[in-house]
């Protein structure tokens, strides 16, 4: 048991945090004075003008989106944004924010831009073995499975509907041919985005 030197309660070794640069290898309070003396200092008004002037740096804003990135690539992370998409709220937020991406001029020129340089890959890489029946043909010859999950892909379910995907993409130098197609489930196809 180890004495707390603002609360001067005695509590165990689980109550403290740890701390290398002390000899005993925690700190001299427990949690739950570390996180008053906290929760005092960010009601200051010194604290928030700081934090104000800190938030709007250049250098801050990469390193947030740094550990941001880091976060949703970590366990934890994606288990909590596959609840998250799935509550109403985000829902809504999702439909307004593609509501007002389509009305931005900027952003449909970019998409036009974008499509058009794609197709034109497509065409100049295209030797003329993808047909609707050659695709048909492939399909059946996967038994109607997805290449990456294996699971079976329905056209009603919005999330297992099939696509066709390039296993080499046209962006990086993939040919718009029988030989570098395959089928995926919507899902495994936007997770593959342009992923070889």
């Amino acid at each position: 048991m180890i004495i707390c030197t603002k609360c001067k309660e005695s509590k165990s070794r689980k109550d403290y945090y740890a701390d290398n640069r002390i000899p005993k290898g925690l700190q001299a309070s427990c949690k739950e004075c570390c996180k008053k003396q906290v929760a005092e200092r960010r009601n200051t008004k010194e604290y928030k003008i700081w934090f104000d002037e800190y938030k709007i740096l250049d250098r801050t804003k990469e390193i947030r989106k740094r550990n941001h990135a880091k976060w949703q690539s970590s366990k934890k992370g994606k288990i909590y944004l596959k609840k998250y998409r799935q509550t109403e709220q985000y829902l809504e937020y999702r439909r307004g924010y593609e509501k007002d991406y389509i009305k931005r001029p900027e952003a449909k020129l970019s998409d036009q831009i974008n499509r058009s340089k794609y197709r034109k890959k497509k065409r100049l890489t295209c030797d003329g073995t993808i047909t609707p029946t050659s695709a048909k043909k492939l399909l059946k010859e996967q038994n109607n499975i997805c290449n990456i999950c294996g699971k079976k892909m329905y056209k009603k379910d919005k999330f297992l509907a099939q696509e066709i995907d390039h296993i080499i993409p046209i962006s990086k130098g993939g040919t718009h041919s029988l030989k570098n197609i395959q089928w995926l489930c919507r899902k495994c196809n936007r997770a593959k985005s342009d992923k070889i």
